[in-house]
């Protein structure tokens, strides 16, 4: 028995059967031979020994019903009466104690008292992943059959695309992203949606029912659009953050499928709507994707913006990506894959100025118009068309304007950005990659190159051909030479230079680059042919019939000097022994001092194994016509098709005998024999 004392009070409590009394000072208790009984003395009571002595409470076990607090019942019967009684003693000391209420727990089910095996797990997670799929179906379809009605759906989805589902978010969230994505493809409509009140539908404006529905919804679909593309940028943020700190195998792969997943999403989006609102945040990452180190999201992007340069027909589009495209260059140091580059070669400045294209207007119906008006209509009509076509002249005059200002920003950017390169590999020579796509840039775009610009350009490039080795030096006296093909006509620049180091390419050069080669043949020699010293002209044309031996595209390159060789008359002295006068030192690098020599290679191509260079050579070393049907042929077209001589010219020699115990073709011989019987009852006959 314990007592607990209090200011006039005093509490009784019997320890083994937690029964309290209560009394008051000069008040007698009550006892067992009291004739009134207490209520609670009526009801039969449970022995909390016995049951603290068949069960015993085991730890709490987490399952997918919550949790189960699990029991286990224990046999006492063999237990010796010292164990019994030191269990009392234990129970009642723990009665005394303070026990901190646990939670509910679940019950457990009998499917859980049995161990889950990998299988079912499996099992259980592809179950819910079927669940998950069909109510995503079920709520991208309720959008898309009425998305004014049911645009509350965006909300579940961009919760599925943020949180996922327990045990299989990733594969959720890929499939409400990608699901997001096509949705908001139907959905956004053909215009950027502006503020209520930039058209004057404040809160005090009075509009219709209809209207402010239609306003609601597109701030709705706005702010879900929002959000949306906010939950791609966290994903490719918190990609990158996994890359620059050490992560699991399996955690990476799941990471890097869900930020190309996003990747893909975002640029689906900017190609979908590139007028809609949130573009410059989708160029952003559509560039962020760019530079990325992952191949598949790097190829994505740029395949991405490379159509919206394509599409793009104004260029406010084109201009923001190119200033973006820019500043990662400047961010990363120029430390980046030459991928981010290429997507420069599809920019559309060369697009001609659109034609206004006319109506159709039935005379009929303006003739019957025009008879019924009197007067004073007739006047008026005729200054309402006056003013309507100055107004489309206005109209046209200001998008011209606008376009060629754009085009002038965006060609700015890109010089720039492309001299940058040119001056930075000197210094970095790490930095090679870059310089084939900032070669094709120059070259495609060299007509658009101001003279300001273009003296510097052809400065740095003739800097690095002392640098370059032997396939990418072609690509630069391409766009040398493609340079001063237009506007740098009006330069005085001496091009030695360039002729030196295509002196050395066209000995140096391999097979990959003919087609690039034949390129700069065309522009430094056979166009400029006129302007060039017999000298310089008939070293190259010597060293170029040298290349046309050794490599595997000599149609074309012997197509092109026949060209050359039948169009000038100063190089019939090649073709001629008397020719001797001077002394061919091929060893030497200039070919204004190398000399000449009579084209022997004519000769040894005369029995090449492809008939058509074949046919070439011995009309030119002949001095006779090229068939016209190998004159049609473009030298830098045929260049690009490689000719096999073991699969275009088989071999037609016998084949080698093989004896198997007998000559086989005896054998063959002896089947195709008549029998001895058969012939001499020919014979009897």
């Amino acid at each position: 028995m314990v007592r607990f004392q209090n200011a006039g009070h005093d509490f009784t409590m019997d320890v083994r059967r937690k029964q309290w009394r209560r009394g008051r000072p000069g008040k007698r208790r009550r006892t067992a031979g009291d004739g009134d009984e207490p209520a609670f003395e009526k009801v039969p009571r449970r022995s909390m020994a016995n049951d603290r002595q068949s069960v015993r409470v085991l730890l709490p076990v987490k399952t997918r019903h919550g949790v189960v607090q699990k029991t286990e019942v224990l046999d006492r019967k063999d237990d010796s009466p010292l164990e019994s009684e030191e269990a009392d003693d234990e129970s009642a000391s723990e009665e005394m104690e303070e026990v901190p209420e646990t939670p509910p727990v679940a019950e457990e089910s009998p499917g859980d008292k049995t161990p889950r095996t990998a299988v079912k797990s499996l099992s259980e997670k592809y179950r819910q992943l079927q669940q998950v799929k069909q109510k995503i179906g079920s709520m991208a379809s309720a959008i898309v059959e009425d998305p004014q009605d049911k645009v509350g759906h965006f909300k579940e989805l961009i919760a599925l695309l943020r949180d996922g589902a327990p045990g299989i978010s990733h594969i959720v969230q890929r499939l409400a992203a990608l699901t997001l994505l096509e949705v908001f493809k139907d959905v956004v409509p053909g215009y950027a949606i502006t503020a209520p009140t930039a058209h004057g539908s404040g809160p005090k404006q009075k509009l219709k029912k209809e209207t402010r529905a239609l306003i609601g919804y597109e701030e709705a679909l706005l702010r879900y659009y929002g959000q949306y593309v906010g939950c791609l940028r966290k994903i490719l943020a918190r990609h990158m953050k996994r890359l620059k700190s050490p992560q699991s195998a399996l955690r990476l792969r799941l990471s890097t499928a869900l930020a190309q997943v996003a990747a893909r999403c975002v640029c689906g989006l900017l190609l979908a709507h590139p007028h809609f609102n949130l573009r410059g945040q989708l160029i952003e990452l559509a560039v962020h994707c760019l530079g990325s180190s992952d191949d598949k999201m790097s190829l994505t992007a740029c395949q991405a913006l490379r159509q919206l340069y394509r599409q793009d027909r104004l260029g406010e589009s084109t201009l923001d990506a190119v200033k973006r495209t820019r500043a990662l260059l400047k961010a990363r140091g120029l430390q980046v894959h030459p991928r981010v580059l290429e997507p420069f070669l599809s920019l559309r400045l060369r697009e001609p100025r659109a034609a206004d294209q006319g109506h159709n207007i039935d005379l009929k119906k303006v003739r019957e118009g025009l008879r019924k008006m009197s007067r004073k209509e007739h006047r008026q009509h005729k200054r309402m068309r006056r003013l309507e076509s100055q107004l489309r002249e206005t109209e046209a005059q200001e998008s011209d304007i606008r376009k060629d200002r754009l085009q002038g920003e965006i060609l700015q950017q890109l010089l720039w950005t492309y001299a940058h390169v040119l001056k930075q590999v000197p210094q970095r020579p790490e930095l090679k990659p870059l310089l084939r796509p900032v070669f094709k840039g120059l070259a495609q775009y060299a007509h658009l190159v101001n003279l300001d610009f273009l003296e510097d350009i052809l400065d740095a490039l003739g800097i690095l051909l002392n640098l370059l080795g032997s396939r990418d030096a072609p690509c630069c006296l391409q766009a040398a030479f493609a340079l001063l093909s237009g506007q740098g006509q009006a330069l005085t620049v001496d091009p030695q230079r360039f002729y030196v180091a295509l002196f050395r390419c066209l000995l140096e050069s391999p097979p990959a680059s003919a087609r690039t080669l034949l390129l700069c043949w065309r522009m430094m020699v056979v166009n400029r042919c006129r302007s060039l010293s017999v000298y310089r002209l008939k070293a190259l044309c010597k060293r170029f019939a040298t290349l046309c031996l050794n490599h595997t595209h000599s149609l074309g390159l012997t197509l092109s000097l026949g060209t050359l060789l039948r169009s000038e008359p100063r190089l019939q002295g090649l073709l001629e022994v008397a020719d001797t006068q001077t002394i061919f030192r091929p060893m030497l690098g200039d070919p204004d001092h190398t000399g000449c020599a009579p084209l022997w290679e004519l000769h040894v191509l005369r029995k090449h194994y492809d008939p058509s260079t074949a046919a070439i050579a011995k009309a030119v070393a002949s001095s006779n016509r090229i068939p016209p049907a190998l004159t049609s042929l473009d030298p830098v077209r045929v260049a690009g098709k490689r000719i096999d001589p073991l699969v275009a010219f088989p071999t037609s020699g016998p084949k080698a005998k093989i004896r198997h115990g007998l000559n086989k073709d005896r054998v063959e011989r002896r089947k195709r024999r008549p029998a001895k019987g058969a012939v001499r009852k020919k014979d009897n006959e």
